[in-house]
C-alpha cells in the first residue's frame, strides 16, 4: 500500500507516530486514533466508495513511484491571471521535477479543489464532481456489472478502476487512455468495433493542458503504422514504431532497450512498449506542444530528463506550426515568426510557444478599406525567395506571364499571394499556412509574391528620388571637397614660391664670411 500522506509529506519513519505499529499503552483514545490512522494508511493508494479524493489530498502508488491528486500547471508571467486552474492528474512522486503523465479533464478545470472531489459513483464509475457535487466534469464511463468498485494507483503510473473485492478484475485503466504521455505498458489503440482511437494529444501550450490541434494515432485502415495529424485532417508524418527507435550507444545517458510490439486482434489494434534492460528506469514518450513525438528518460545522477529522440526530426516538418501567416525557420529562435506585414495575433500564446493562433495583417488591403476617396494606393507585392510555398494553391486560368498572374491576384480581393513558374500561375485565397523560409527541402520550394498594403512597402518613386538626391548630394560634396583641397594646394604653392624668391634675394645681397 502507499504512504499515509498529505501532498507535501514524506514516507513515515519507524520512529514516527504516523503509521507506527506500536500502540500507546493504556489509552483507548490513542488506540482509536491509531486505528483511524491505520485505515488511512491502508487506503493511501485507493479511492473507494467511502474515501473520495478532494482538496489537497493525494494517493500514492505502493512503491512511491506515482501520485494522483489535484494539479495546477505552472503559470508563466504572460499567462498568469491571478487565479489558478486545477486538474486531476498523475505525476511522478519520486523525482524533484513535477512531471505529469496523465490528466483526467484537460478541457474542464476546477477553480477550487476544496469544492471538488474524485469519487466512486453509485453505478461504480469513477467521477470528478465540482462545485459541491452539482457538476460532473468527467467519468470513466464504462459498463460495470457490479457497483462495488475502487480505484487504485499503480507503480506503472496507471489509475485502475477495479472490482472492490478482487483488484485483478479491471474495468478501466488510465494508461490505456493517454493524454499527452505514453508510458511503458500503455496502449496506443484503435478499437475495430467502435472505431474509437486512443490518441496522444499535446497540451495547447506549456501552461494549458487543454487539447492542442495535433495528434498521434494508429492508422484507421488497420496497418502497423501511426500518423501524426494536424486538426484531425492533415497527415504530416507517418511511421512504424519498429523502425522508429534509433539504436543508441551504451554510453548514452539513461541507455535502455525498448521493446515495441504491435498487436492485432478481431477487436483492436494497438502498440505497446516495455523496458527490456531495466524496468525501474523512468521513461516516457510525449506528444510535444510543438507537434513532435519525443522519448525521454530520467537520469538520477543529473536529476533531470534527458531527451533521446524525436519524430519528425525537424520541428519545421510539423504542419502549420506557425499558424496562419506564420513562417517556420530552423535557424533563428523563436522557431516561428510572422511574415512581413503581419504580427502575432495573441502575443501571450506565442510567449508560451503556442503558435497555432497565427498572425494578423497589420494594415488592411486597399480593397478591404472601402475607401472611395482615391487616396489609398493600390496594393503591392513583397517577394519572398526560396520559401516552402503555402498549402492549398489554386491554378489561375489566363495567367501566361508573371505580370498577368500579378494582375489576376490584384483583381480578386481574397487573393493574398501568387507565384508564377514553369507550370503556370498559382494563387492563394484565404490564410497562408505551412510556410517555411530558407527552405532547402526541394519539393514545394519557390518564389512567393505576398500581397500587402502599399504603405507596408517602400515607394519606388520615393526610393528613386532619394537615390538621385543622394547621388547628386554626394557628387556635390565631393566637388566642394575637391575645390577646398585645390584651394589649399594653390595657397601652399604660392607661399612656397614667395619663400623661394626671398631666399635667393637674400643670398645675393650678403657676401660670404671668410675666416
Amino acid at each position: 500500500m502507499g504512504y499515509c500522506t498529505s501532498p507535501d509529506s514524506h514516507p513515515p519513519s519507524t520512529s514516527s507516530p504516523g503509521c507506527s505499529s506500536k500502540l500507546p499503552s493504556m489509552a483507548p483514545l490513542f488506540f482509536f486514533l491509531l486505528f483511524g490512522q491505520f485505515l488511512l494508511c491502508t487506503a493511501a493508494d485507493t479511492i473507494s466508495s467511502t474515501t473520495p479524493l478532494f482538496g489537497t489530498h493525494k494517493i500514492v502508488s505502493p512503491g512511491n513511484k506515482f501520485a494522483l491528486g489535484f494539479y495546477s500547471p505552472p503559470q508563466s508571467n504572460a499567462a498568469s491571471s491571478g487565479s489558478s486552474s486545477y486538474f486531476i492528474a498523475i505525476w511522478y512522486s519520486n523525482i524533484p521535477i513535477q512531471t505529469t503523465v496523465w490528466t483526467a479533464t484537460t478541457d474542464a478545470p476546477v477553480s477550487d479543489p476544496a469544492t471538488a472531489s474524485l469519487e466512486i459513483a453509485t453505478d461504480g464509475n469513477l467521477v470528478l464532481l465540482d462545485q459541491g457535487k452539482s457538476r460532473r466534469l468527467w467519468s470513466t464511463n464504462v459498463s460495470i456489472a457490479s457497483n462495488s468498485t475502487m480505484a487504485i494507483i499503480r507503480d506503472s503510473g496507471s489509475l485502475d478502476l477495479t472490482d472492490a473485492s478482487n483488484s485483478s478484475i479491471i474495468y478501466w485503466r488510465s494508461i490505456d487512455h493517454p493524454t499527452n504521455t505514453w508510458l511503458p505498458g500503455g496502449k496506443l489503440m484503435l478499437n475495430k468495433i467502435t472505431g474509437l482511437s486512443q490518441r496522444l494529444v499535446p497540451w495547447k501550450n506549456n501552461a494549458d493542458p487543454s487539447p492542442g490541434l495535433l495528434s498521434l494515432e494508429l492508422d484507421p485502415n488497420g496497418t502497423a503504422q501511426y500518423f501524426i495529424q494536424w486538426n484531425e485532417s492533415t497527415t504530416y508524418w507517418n511511421g512504424g514504431l519498429f523502425t522508429l527507435v534509433p539504436v543508441l550507444p551504451v554510453t548514452t545517458p539513461g541507455y535502455n532497450n525498448y521493446d515495441f510490439q504491435f498487436v492485432s486482434s478481431a477487436t483492436e489494434n494497438y502498440f505497446s512498449y516495455s523496458m527490456m534492460k531495466n524496468d525501474s528506469v523512468l521513461s516516457r514518450l510525449t506528444m510535444d506542444v510543438n507537434g513532435q513525438i519525443k522519448q525521454w528518460t530520467w537520469v538520477p545522477s543529473s536529476q533531470q530528463w534527458i531527451f533521446l529522440w524525436s519524430q519528425p526530426p525537424s520541428q519545421c516538418d510539423v504542419y502549420a506550426l506557425g499558424g496562419a501567416y506564420g513562417s517556420c525557420n530552423v535557424n533563428p529562435l523563436p522557431i516561428c515568426n510572422c511574415i512581413k506585414g503581419y504580427s502575432q495575433k495573441v502575443q501571450s500564446d506565442w510567449d508560451l510557444q503556442d503558435y497555432s493562433g497565427g498572425c494578423k495583417r497589420n494594415v488592411p488591403l486597399q480593397c478591404q478599406t472601402n475607401s472611395s476617396s482615391g487616396k489609398t494606393k493600390p496594393d503591392k507585392f513583397y517577394t519572398m525567395e526560396g520559401v516552402r510555398l503555402p498549402d492549398n494553391a489554386q491554378s489561375a486560368a489566363g495567367g501566361t506571364s508573371s505580370a498577368e498572374c500579378e494582375m489576376t491576384c490584384l483583381n480578386n480581393c481574397s487573393c493574398n499571394a501568387y507565384t508564377y513558374n514553369s507550370s503556370g500561375c498559382f494563387v492563394w485565397h484565404g490564410d497562408l499556412v505551412n510556410l517555411q523560409e530558407q527552405y532547402s527541402g526541394g519539393n514545394g520550394v519557390g518564389k512567393l509574391f505576398l500581397r500587402l498594403a502599399a504603405s507596408e512597402l517602400p515607394d519606388p518613386q520615393k526610393s528613386k528620388t532619394v537615390i538621385i538626391d543622394g547621388v547628386v548630394g554626394g557628387v556635390a560634396a565631393i566637388l566642394i571637397i575637391l575645390v577646398i583641397v585645390l584651394f589649399f594646394l594653390f595657397q601652399k604653392r604660392r607661399r612656397d614660391k614667395t619663400l623661394g624668391h626671398l631666399i635667393v634675394s637674400d643670398s645675393n645681397t650678403h657676401a660670404p664670411v671668410l675666416t
